[in-house]
């Protein structure tokens, strides 16, 4: 018998690993459906509520989350704010949110928000654990371990816990319907219809998607599904057409930073490739260690795009399409990025190399993810399926790195409650300026008495 060389030796290590960790898995859903979901559901609640455990203490509002959202429900009126575009387009998710809170008393309010949040956050990786997606990931590890991984995402801190920054999730779990199953029950279509819809409406993802989602429902004109929710992603996007080229006068058209290819591959290098696999901490330490640590970055950022290119060669269409979404999504927010509120001057691609924005990341790094399983999966060669676990393995230095890094930007201690009894003591028509969380970087919420 020959002798097996350690290329060999590792890939049947791996199928060994994967045949054990799948049967475990299957024998423990099998026992009791319901419970093995719910018990899930638990695990990604308790993960994402320790990233930042001390989030219910003293709870106030962050940045636009009490700002905009919820000051312009309260002083213009709940319904009427719903229709007002925000940043150059719609986001309904946050509008909706912000109104649904003023049926709850004021104190009430940064609670609500941070629930439906949190609820938006495990949302995807929820609908990624049912077998809604069970045409791309058969085997149910895969499915469990990637929604785990969504959950604890290195870094991801930016949109944790704060409605401003869900729609980006809300998004990513609008793709994943996209591209799932046929729903087999009421529920499920009323839950998948409406998930598209108010995405399509809180970012302009609908617009992005559009083009790319015609073709796959083309190339699947057998299953009338996708035509349908492609027919949902152009409506959306015309209505985000309207509030961005009419509504707000192409406001994120003008003053567009200057293009750079160098830096947009240093920024696929740092930001998405190793930033989505040993988080910020990772890439910070990378980047203050070494001096040269740019052009490392700006080669895995062509890496990545030598990825991308074999995905669109061998691939199959779904992630053919969510690859290059990701880029569309990704440069889009390269060329328009929102400015702080206090200045209207738009951050450079060589801040955003720097440190600006996850929020931005946070789709190419997922897809990236997925696109790392796809190549871990027995159909690809051995070598790179051992390239693309070994790559999943340093997920064991990101996600512990970056696991607490949303309490690098504190939470103070406002006294909001106090804040409200000042409100209540104010004359019929006047107004007060409550801080909020953020606002060592200006955020503040102004209220008129009603």
């Amino acid at each position: 018998m020959p002798k097996l060389n350690i290329m060999n030796k590792i890939n049947l290590f791996l199928l060994s690993l994967e045949k054990s960790l799948e049967s475990f898995l299957e024998k423990t859903y099998k026992v009791n459906r319901f419970w093995f979901y719910f018990a899930f559901l638990v695990i990604l609640a308790a993960l994402l509520v320790a990233r930042r455990p001390g989030l219910f203490v003293d709870l106030n509002f962050w940045a636009e989350d009490g700002m905009v959202w919820f000051a312009d429900a309260y002083n213009l009126g709940a319904l009427k704010t719903i229709f007002i575009p925000y940043g150059g387009y719609f986001q309904t998710i946050c509008r909706l949110t912000g109104s649904l809170a003023q049926l709850l008393p004021l104190y009430a309010g940064p609670t609500f928000m941070a629930i439906t949040a949190l609820v938006i956050n495990i949302l995807p990786a929820w609908f990624l654990s049912t077998k809604r997606l069970q045409n791309f990931f058969p085997k149910i590890w895969p499915r469990l371990l990637l929604a785990l991984i969504i959950i604890v995402l290195p870094n991801s801190s930016e949109y944790h816990a704060n409605i401003s920054n869900s729609p980006w999730l809300l998004a990513i779990l609008a793709l994943m319907i996209f591209f799932a199953a046929k729903p087999k029950t009421l529920a499920w279509k009323i839950f998948d219809y409406t998930i598209l819809a108010l995405a399509g409406l809180s970012l302009p993802f609908s617009v992005f998607i559009a083009p790319l989602a015609l073709w796959y429902a083309w190339r699947k004109k057998a299953e009338i599904v996708y035509q349908y929710r492609t027919l949902v992603i152009f409506l959306t996007a015309g209505v985000q057409i309207l509030g961005m080229f009419v509504l707000s006068h192409m406001s994120r058209l003008l003053d567009i930073p200057q293009p750079s290819l160098k830096i947009f591959l240093g920024i696929l290098g740092k930001q998405v490739f190793w930033g989505g696999l040993i988080g910020q901490t990772g890439v910070a330490w990378l980047s203050f260690k070494f001096t040269y640590s740019f052009f490392f970055f700006l080669a895995f950022g062509i890496i990545y795009l030598l990825l991308t290119a074999y995905i669109l060669w061998r691939g199959p269409d779904a992630l053919k399409v969510a690859v290059i979404y990701s880029l569309i999504i990704l440069i889009s927010c390269l060329m328009s990025p929102t400015p702080h509120f206090t200045s209207s001057i738009r951050p450079s691609w060589a801040i955003i190399y720097l440190t600006y924005a996850s929020r931005y990341f946070v789709t190419s790094i997922v897809i990236f993810l997925v696109s790392l399983f796809w190549l871990a999966s027995k159909t690809q060669p051995k070598v790179l399926r051992i390239i693309a676990v070994s790559l999943l393995a340093t997920l064991i230095i990101g996600i512990p790195a970056d696991f607490n890094r949303a309490k690098f930007v504190p939470l103070t201690v406002l006294n909001y409650d106090q804040s409200l009894y000042k409100l209540a003591e104010l004359p019929k028509g006047n107004s007060l300026k409550i801080p909020i969380n953020g606002h060592a970087y200006g955020w503040y919420m102004i209220l008129r008495k009603k």
